[in-house]
C-alpha cells in the first residue's frame, strides 16, 4: 500500500533494518530500478524493483508497479531523463538532472539523482511540492493561462461593450448632447480593463527583464522573435533580434540545429528539455565563436487552441 512500510526486495535484505526504515521515513522518492536488455545487450527500459514510500506518494504509484519506466512515462525519451538513467547506469558514475515535466498527469519541476549499485539503478528525487519554480519559470509556465483569461476578459469587456452601446443608441437622444450614462459605464470599463491587462502584462516582462535567466517569446511558423529579454540579447550584441524571424537574426542556431528542434516543438506541442547542450553564437565584430552550455526549455504556447508560438527559457550552465 502506498505509504507504508515494506521490506525491500530480496536482494537489498543484507542492508537490514536501519535503510529499510530510513526509506520508509525519508522525504525524499527514491526508486530502484531493474535494467532491461535487447539482444545485443543495449539498455532499452527499466523495470521497476521498489519505490519508497514517498515515491509512491509523490508519483502515485504502488510499491512495485507493474509497468517498466517508458511505459509509465512515454515521454522520458524526449525530455532527455531516459538518456540520463541510462548514462548513469552504463558509466556508473553518480549522476544529477533537472527535468520539469508536463505530460501524462504531471506538472512539476523534479530534481533527480542517480547511481548505479550492482545491478540496480538508484534514482532519488525531491518533492515537487516543495521545489517551487524560480520565479521566471513559473512567470512563463502561468503565461498561456493568464493570457487566455486576459483574452476571455477583453472578449467580455466587447459584448459588454456591445450590449451598453446598444443600450445608448435605443435611448432618445439629441445629436450632439452630452454622453448619456451608458456610454460613459462603456468607456470606464473599457478603461478598466485596459489599466488591468497594462498592469499583468508589465508584471510578467518585469520578471523576465531582471532575471539572469535567458528568455525569449517566438511567434508564428517561422519563429520570429516578439520579446527577448537583456540575459537573450547579451548573447547578441548589436543586433536587431524582436521583428526577424530566428533564422535571419542568429543563422547558427540554424546551423548548430536549434531551428530543428523548434519546428518540432511547433508542429507537435509538446515541450522539449535539453539538458547542457552546447552553443557557439557569433563572435562581435569578427570575434571568434565562443562556445557555451546550456539547459533550456522549448514550450509551445496556444491562441483559441491552436500553437501560436514557442517560450524559450534557459540557464548557462558552462563553468
Amino acid at each position: 500500500m502506498p505509504g507504508t512500510s515494506a521490506p525491500l526486495p530480496a536482494d537489498f535484505s543484507h542492508l537490514g533494518d536501519l535503510v529499510n526504515d530510513l526509506l520508509a521515513v525519508s522525504l525524499t522518492g527514491v526508486i530502484f530500478y531493474t535494467p532491461l536488455y535487447d539482444p545485443a545487450g543495449e539498455v532499452i527500459d527499466f523495470s521497476f524493483a521498489y519505490l519508497n514510500p514517498a515515491a509512491q506518494r509523490m508519483m502515485r504509484m504502488p510499491e512495485r508497479p507493474p509497468l517498466t519506466h517508458l511505459q509509465q512515462w512515454p515521454h522520458s525519451k524526449q525530455h532527455g531523463t531516459f538518456a540520463f538513467h541510462v548514462d548513469a547506469f552504463v558509466s556508473g558514475e553518480p549522476r544529477e538532472y533537472d527535468v520539469s515535466y508536463q505530460a501524462g498527469g504531471y506538472d512539476s519541476h523534479y530534481r533527480l539523482a542517480a547511481r548505479r549499485s550492482g545491478s540496480f539503478l538508484l534514482v532519488s528525487f525531491t518533492d515537487p511540492a516543495g521545489q517551487p519554480r524560480p520565479p521566471v519559470e513559473e512567470a512563463l509556465h502561468t503565461a498561456p493561462a493568464a493570457e487566455k483569461t486576459a483574452r476571455a476578459d477583453a472578449e467580455a469587456e466587447q459584448v459588454l461593450a456591445r450590449q451598453l452601446m446598444q443600450q445608448a443608441n435605443r435611448e432618445p437622444e439629441v445629436r450632439g448632447a452630452e454622453p448619456t450614462q451608458a456610454a460613459l459605464a462603456v468607456q470606464a470599463e473599457v478603461l478598466n480593463t485596459a489599466r488591468r491587462l497594462a498592469r499583468e502584462r508589465e508584471a510578467f516582462y518585469q520578471v523576465f527583464e531582471q532575471t539572469p535567466a535567458v528568455v525569449a517569446l517566438l511567434r508564428a511558423p517561422g519563429h520570429r522573435y516578439e520579446y527577448v529579454n537583456p540575459a537573450y540579447q547579451a548573447f547578441f550584441p548589436g543586433r536587431q533580434l524582436v521583428g526577424l524571424d530566428l533564422a535571419v537574426a542568429v543563422p547558427e542556431l540554424q546551423e548548430q540545429g536549434f531551428v530543428a528542434l523548434l519546428d518540432r516543438v511547433y508542429q507537435t506541442g509538446e515541450t522539449f528539455f535539453g539538458a547542457e547542450l552546447p552553443f557557439a553564437p557569433a563572435g562581435a565584430n569578427g570575434a571568434p565563436p565562443r562556445q557555451g552550455y546550456f539547459n533550456f526549455t522549448y514550450q509551445a504556447y496556444r491562441e483559441a487552441g491552436a500553437v501560436a508560438g514557442i517560450s524559450i527559457f534557459a540557464y548557462d550552465v558552462t563553468e
